[in-house]
This record gives C-alpha cells, structure tokens and sequence, in this order.
C-alpha cells in the first residue's frame, strides 16, 4: 500500500479528524492551536504569561504545585509582615502613640 503524501488530508484523517491550517497538521480531539506558542497542545486550558508556556495535558499538574507555592509563599511574606510590624510597634512604645501630654 502506498503511503499518501502529507497534504492529502482525507488520506491522512479516514475518522474525519479536525485539521490545524497553521500547523497543517491533524488535530486530535480536544486539541487546540496556541497563537503564542504556535503549537498545537493536548487538552490545553491557557497560556501562561508568567511561565511563557502553555498549560495542557501534559503540564497540568506542574501548573498546580506553581499556584500552590505562590499562594503558600504570599501568605509567608504577609505573616512575617504582620509579626514585624506587631514587632516594631510594640518596641517604640505603640501604646502612646497619638495621645497628648
């Protein structure tokens, strides 16, 4: 059997897959193009501008243990602010401030 050229698209998709025209290309199910990244990616939810990659299939899992050590790390840094602020007006004395003698 002879194998069809790349551009015969109804050799190449008997299952009537969808086409990409950009990346001329077969697209699997719930596949869909980047404009950024100019891939197609499997399953894909975004493209993140803070990683500069797309979020798919493939990297889904990553993208949560990200969030997850952003949030838990902002909450580090608010606490400590906290505590450094509850620090410093403690020692100059906080309970007089804005009382007249």
């Amino acid at each position: 059997r002879a194998v069809a050229p790349a551009t015969d698209r109804a050799a190449l998709a008997p299952e009537r897959l969808p086409w990409c025209d950009v990346c001329n290309n077969l697209k699997p199910p719930r596949t869909h193009h980047c404009s950024t990244c100019s891939v197609c990616v499997d399953k894909m939810d975004h493209h993140c501008a803070f990683l500069h990659n797309c979020v798919g299939a493939d990297n889904l899992s990553d993208f949560v243990v990200f969030l997850f050590s952003v949030c838990a790390g902002t909450w580090f840094v608010v606490i400590y602010a906290v505590f450094e602020l509850i620090a410093t007006y403690s020692w100059r004395g906080g309970g007089d401030l804005g009382k007249d003698e």
